[in-house]
């Protein structure tokens, strides 16, 4: 139990400095060519992962091609897009608190397509998540939550990136029914870096 609370608390520190670092290669590369490069270099790791650990690629169906597609174009491709394009518009601490809207708009979607129970606690913190992250956007003056001055171009972009990452997920939990963790995150790199490339390009 320890270690999995320690594998957590290591995803939140390095999803965490992925936007210090990302603003720093955006202002050097542009938000396209950060986005492919990035997948690029992941994509040969896990693929040496993967290969490794199961000695051998898996052989794969149709259908669940058709779920790591969906997985790809959602997670990696337009997720990277809009989030690197986002931040170089807006403070990366800012953005990081936009994409707080993730938990929620993700029980959310459970609840509706997924069928998943929601507890009234659970409503509760989704309607202290929307509170907060509504203060963060208005900059805490209600009345200007609507104005143009609160809804720039990196809000809207990192806002694109809290729905794409929201389907993601999503589609994430059908495909995980049927295709393992490791096999998911690497072929959805691979696919994604692919498409990274025709904008970096």
């Amino acid at each position: 139990m320890r270690l999995t609370y320690f594998k957590l608390i290591a995803t939140v520190f390095f999803w965490a400095t992925n936007f210090a670092a990302g603003k720093i290669a955006v202002q050097s590369l542009g938000p396209y060519s950060t986005a492919f490069l990035r997948f690029v270099i992941g994509t040969a790791l896990l693929m040496i992962y993967l290969y490794k650990t199961n000695k051998g690629f898996p052989s794969l169906t149709q259908k669940q091609w058709g779920l790591i597609f969906i997985s790809a174009l959602m997670g990696v491709f337009l997720y990277n897009l809009l989030f690197f394009s986002g931040i170089q518009y807006m403070p990366t601490v800012r953005a990081s608190l936009v994409i707080a809207f993730s938990p929620i708009t993700i029980t959310l979607g459970s609840w509706l397509f997924l069928g998943e129970k929601v507890s009234l606690l659970k409503w509760a913190g989704i309607a202290l998540s929307i509170f907060g992250a509504v203060v963060v956007l208005a900059r805490g003056d209600f009345s200007a939550f609507l104005s143009d001055n609160t809804w720039g171009v990196g809000e809207l972009l990192i806002m694109g990136c809290v729905l794409s990452w929201s389907v993601y997920t999503l589609v994430g939990r059908v495909a995980l029914r049927t295709i393992p963790a490791l096999s998911l995150s690497t072929f959805s790199a691979m696919i994604g870096a692919v498409l990274l490339f025709i904008p970096a390009l």
